[in-house]
């Protein structure tokens, strides 16, 4: 899988990219790669190395970005990583010491994971790669037992191979010592507060504009405002970009994407899917991200099948994810607020920020883009450390009923504001104070939805694929055959070690009659019993 690789001499890595490697000490290094990008992701000299995964928005130029880290590192290696801010891994070796440090950024995007077993070291971004080389394998029973317990938990460190860990954001690897280096440190080169819409708006623009350099860009539209709004600021800053979205032919992401596209007049492809689709290579997708993403995104094997041959020469991926988390609905600080009804004192956590949404967000994203990054690249533009300071520093009293989210957006979205948000929803231009309103509404809807199939026996549909995965487990016949035969005509894994039989099928069973919606819990335990299969003889 693309990206940088450490690993001892007795193991040989390779993949279906291009591969840059190198013997160092104890150590093979490995940079998997699309060559057709114009970026540098080696760089030698007679005394280093440089491999990087990802991109330098403070190097002058992608082409020259591996060179800019060595020179910044030969000026001062131990503060050198305060003066980088991009999307990246990054490995610098001293080849005369045969020693070598690694840096993530303070995102973790771009993820990778690691094992260190009595001082040898494997890092990959490849989980197949670690569970084959790793010695000893063991199920991590703490965290799945925390991912069943809390509905939208995914913790940044673990996996569910317990000698099997996940790079965190602002880590470093000195000397096989696991450390961490300091936000604050970067904040204080980087930070930029604006509380004014328009500057801000302003300021998101600039940087977007340094962040790309005149390369072809497909944005993934779903159609909602972060992604349309990305779209109209690239539309503004003369990028041409090409749009594509997947869903199924009914849904409002293919929908509404197309009129957004249209509006924008640009080149947009839809992918379209049904509900078989979505569990079609499940099992492939659970085996590549080890269970860490939920099985129902396996979607993207199909989804770039399609756009193969029909995108620009070397695009590069985009999405507007961003806004929502740290200026919309989603923002969360405080751990209570993603709760979902579980007691979370009756679970040992010691340290609860670990688990609030933004870590969550941050994790699940980063592993769902490693499947991109297969593909094509990837890369959030809204991402550069500065924008994302300038949205971490907004007051909670601008940001509270998404006053200021509602603000940019208004400002920016000229072409497609008309344009409902969902049509299963409410209209765009709805006051703030309104959404909530709005937001009854359609959860009245999707009631609706649910008690017609009570009465009537008979599935229709929210039109957002999503939800209508609720459906799906009712009445599409791969989806009942998928999660019967699974848990219902045999024991699981998850029931022998995890959860009483009971109890799964008294929540199927309720969900199959439609009296209440489980589909969090049935999605979540279909993706654990897939790893199950997969890692446990």
């Amino acid at each position: 899988m693309i990206g940088v690789h450490v690993y001892n001499r007795e193991i040989e890595y390779k993949d279906n990219h291009d591969n840059i490697t190198r013997a160092l000490g104890d150590y093979n290094i490995t940079v998997s790669y699309h060559s057709k990008y114009d970026k540098q992701v080696f760089f030698e000299t007679e005394t280093h190395l440089v491999f990087l995964d990802g991109w330098v928005f403070s190097a002058d130029n992608y082409a020259k970005q591996a060179e800019y880290v060595l020179e910044k590192y030969i000026q001062d290696s131990s503060n050198f990583i305060y003066e980088l801010n991009g999307q990246f891994n990054i490995v610098v070796c001293n080849k005369k010491l045969s020693s070598f440090v690694y840096y993530t950024d303070i995102f973790s995007f771009r993820k990778q994971y690691y094992s260190l077993e009595q001082g040898e070291l494997l890092l990959s971004s490849d989980l197949t790669f670690l569970k084959n080389n790793i010695k000893k394998k063991t199920l991590n029973i703490d965290h799945i037992k925390k991912n069943i317990s809390l509905p939208r938990f995914i913790d940044k460190s673990e996996t569910f191979i317990e000698e099997i860990k996940q790079v965190f954001s602002c880590m470093k690897i000195i000397d096989n010592h696991i450390l961490d280096y300091s936000i604050e440190r970067v904040r204080e080169k980087f930070e930029k507060k604006e509380t004014n819409p328009e500057l801000f708006l302003e300021k998101i623009k600039r940087k977007i504009s340094k962040v790309h350099n005149n390369e072809n860009l497909l944005l993934l539209l779903s159609g909602g405002l972060d992604s349309r709004f990305l779209l109209e600021i690239f539309k503004d800053l003369n990028f041409k970009p090409q749009t594509a979205t997947y869903g199924t032919e009914i849904s409002d992401e293919v929908s509404i994407s197309s009129l957004v596209a249209k509006c924008n007049e640009v080149k947009h492809f839809i992918c379209n899917l049904d509900a078989k689709d979505f569990i079609l290579d499940s099992e492939k997708y659970i085996n590549d991200t080890q269970g860490l993403d939920i099985f129902v995104q396996s979607s993207v094997y199909k989804f770039y099948a399609y756009l193969k041959n029909k995108v620009k020469e070397n695009s590069v991926i985009d999405t507007g994810f961003a806004l929502d988390v740290f200026i919309g609905g989603s923002y969360v600080n405080d751990v209570k607020k993603f709760q979902n009804d579980i007691n979370i004192s009756d679970l040992e956590i010691s340290n609860l920020s670990e688990y609030s949404t933004e870590n969550r967000v941050f994790s699940s994203l980063a592993i769902r883009q490693s499947a991109h990054r297969e593909f094509y690249e990837d890369r959030y533009s809204m991402f550069d450390y500065e924008i994302y300071f300038l949205m971490k520093n907004l007051p909670d009293d601008l940001i509270k009923d998404n006053k200021f989210y509602y603000s940019l957006c208004e400002l920016q979205i000229k072409n497609s504001f008309h344009i409902p948000l969902q049509l299963t929803m409410f209209d765009l231009r709805l006051a703030p104070k309104e959404w909530k309103n709005a937001e009854a509404i359609q959860f009245e809807k999707e009631k609706y939805v649910l008690d017609y199939f009570k009465k009537n026996n008979i599935a229709i549909y929210h039109n957002r694929y999503y939800s209508d995965f609720d459906m799906w487990i009712r009445a599409d016949k791969d989806w009942k055959l998928l999660i019967e035969k699974m848990f219902l005509e045999n024991e699981s894994y998850l029931a022998k070690h995890f959860l009483d039989q009971s109890i799964i099928e008294n929540t199927i069973i309720q969900h199959m009659k439609g009296e209440k919606s489980h589909l969090r819990n049935i999605v979540k335990w279909v993706s654990l019993e897939l790893f199950f299969k997969a890692n446990v003889s």
